[in-house]
């Protein structure tokens, strides 16, 4: 019977990662649901958002070649998804002739080879 009770208050986190915040205190009650840990993701991965007129042919499966200027360190990431941003993410044209709306796109690269002392927020800087 006791094994059974300790086999209900082990928590095992769906994925590998880090614990980011811890949200509840030893002995306190919580409801189901509630985010009592907080945790990183150790996927590597990059998020940046691309006007269209800055594509230069850019599509899902291009790799790019990156640095990362925190670790001194260059390494390439595989573009993985392209899509528009919401309708406020875009350049609006304030000129009448000759001028449109320039859209943001939102791609999402993972680093091909990923190496220690890559954390969520860093620099990264796309080689032309």
């Amino acid at each position: 019977e006791a094994m059974s009770y300790l086999d209900e208050v082990q928590i095992k986190a769906p994925q590998d990662g880090e614990i980011k915040q811890v949200n509840s205190q030893v002995g306190e009650i919580i409801t189901a649901g509630y985010p009592f840990i907080s945790m990183l993701d150790k996927e590597n991965y990059v998020i940046f958002n691309l006007r269209e007129t800055e594509f230069k042919g850019l599509k899902v499966g291009d790799t790019l070649k990156i640095h990362i200027p925190a670790l001194l360190k260059d390494t390439s990431m595989k573009v993985y998804y392209i899509a528009p941003m919401a309708e406020f993410a875009k350049y609006e044209s304030t000129r009448e002739r000759g001028s449109w709306d320039v859209k943001t796109f939102e791609v999402r690269a993972h680093i091909i080879d990923a190496f220690d002392g890559i954390r969520p927020g860093m620099t990264i800087q796309i080689e032309k």
